[in-house]
This record gives C-alpha cells, structure tokens and sequence, in this order.
C-alpha cells in the first residue's frame, strides 16, 4: 500500500472519524451545508435551520465524537424529513412556532400548540434516522440508537407537557432508566 493512499489515511482514522467524513459527503450530496462549531453557551448540541439550508452542530470541549455523529443523524433526520414529507418547502406553521418558542430548562410562556408542534417535528425526524444509519454504513449499536431515540422522544414529550426540559436531576434518572432498558 502506497503512503498517503486512501487506505492508509483511512486506517490511521478512526470509526467515528470516517462516519464523520461519510456524513460531510452525504449532507453536501443532499444539499444541504454542514457547520462545526465549538458549543457556545447553549443546550443545543446541534441545529438544523428550519429553511433546510444548514446544519449546524455544536462540539463541546474535548469533542465527543459518538455524541458529534448521533447529533448530525438527528439533524439530518429533519431535513430528510423536510425533504421527503415538505417537498423542500418551508412550512409556516412550524417556523411561526419555533419563533414563538424558547427551546430551554426554563419554564416558557408557550402555548400547548406550539409545543405539540415541536414535537411532531423531532418524531418526524426521528422516521428517518433507521435510513441514514443504514445509508452510510454508521457502526453504532442498534440498542445505542434506539436508546438516543427514546432519549430525544422523552425530552421532547417532558418539553411539551411542561413547557420547559428536565433539569439535570431528572434528566440523569431517566438516562438511567433508559439505558437499562435498552442495553439488556
């Protein structure tokens, strides 16, 4: 094997690296463009701008690249879902809510509506993510996936009955719960 051939950078990468490279490529293919950030002070651990242009994701500090991956598959989720069930169309109501809306641990003025909203949007996106693991070859564990899945569905069904997420208490105890449930 020749030095600096793709065999050889690809064997000093590693998994998550090249699921990284795989997901620039994929997110470029669909058109949609990719930012990497170090994490402002924000809950946020990525963002997908709700006109399909651009996905935003958020590195903490050392970079978690399980959490980077599983984070751009969610995003990419939403656009797939934009893509497939809006046919690239904006659609008013869920921007009209998500301008209305303060995604946060603290209790918000929104209304039952608008939340209900947010939350048919991260299940929609969440139909997609089985064909993006599949698509590009991802070698996360299913039960790991359907954890994360389960782990978003629930902070987005406590937002929409509360009008806030959970704080870092209750958080933590579900995690736990969760993953018992997911990993046996």
């Amino acid at each position: 094997m020749e030095r600096g051939s793709k065999k050889d950078i690809g064997d000093k990468m590693g998994q998550r690296d090249i699921e990284i490279s795989r997901i620039r490529k994929y997110c470029e293919a669909i058109g949609v463009k990719l930012v990497m950030r170090n994490k402002p002070n924000k809950n946020a651990a990525a963002e997908w701008h709700l006109d399909g242009t651009q996905i935003t994701v958020f590195l903490a500090q050392p970079e978690n690249k399980l959490n980077t991956v599983l984070s751009l598959i969610h995003e990419i989720g939403h656009h797939l879902w934009h893509v497939y069930q809006n046919n690239r169309e904006e659609d008013l109501k869920i921007t009209e809510a998500y301008s209305r809306i303060t995604l946060s641990r603290k209790k918000t003025h929104s209304t039952e509506a608008d939340r209900r909203i947010v939350l048919n949007v991260e299940r929609a996106g969440i139909t997609y993510w089985d064909v993006i693991v599949r698509d590009l070859d991802i070698k996360i564990p299913t039960w790991r996936i359907e954890y994360q899945k389960a782990v978003d569905i629930w902070h987005y069904e406590y937002y929409y009955e509360n009008g806030c997420f959970p704080n870092r208490v209750v958080s933590r105890e579900k995690l736990k719960e969760l993953k018992v449930q997911f990993k046996t």
